[in-house]
């Protein structure tokens, strides 16, 4: 008895999300609800289900090493336009690609 109380306790405590889906997706979603007589919620539930389940062991992260960090070489800018930088996107961007604007 305590055995089917703990399953049914399980089933029961979810956690609510919001997602977006494309229109064409929905629908059919909605369609495949409708055909088996289960809500959209239901659906969806199974899909998250079924895909965990097959790439549960694809990401196992058992395996999973951190790579050895390489020399990146000289900071392109002064520690005093750092923060500059992070807030001027296009600062950033231009350092990226290589280019050696004065700043």
């Amino acid at each position: 008895m305590l055995t089917y109380i703990t399953q049914r306790l399980i089933i029961l405590i979810m956690k609510r999300t919001q997602i977006q889906l494309p229109e064409p997706l929905f629908n059919e979603i909605r369609q495949i609800a409708k055909r088996l007589d289960w809500s959209v919620t239901e659906v969806i539930r199974r899909g998250a289900e079924y895909m965990t389940q097959v790439y549960a062991k694809e990401i196992s992260n058992s395996d999973w090493v951190l790579p050895n960090a390489e020399p990146l070489g000289d900071f392109k800018a002064p520690v005093q336009k750092w923060r500059q930088i992070a807030n001027e996107p296009e600062l950033a961007s231009f350092l990226h690609k290589g280019r050696n604007k004065p700043l």
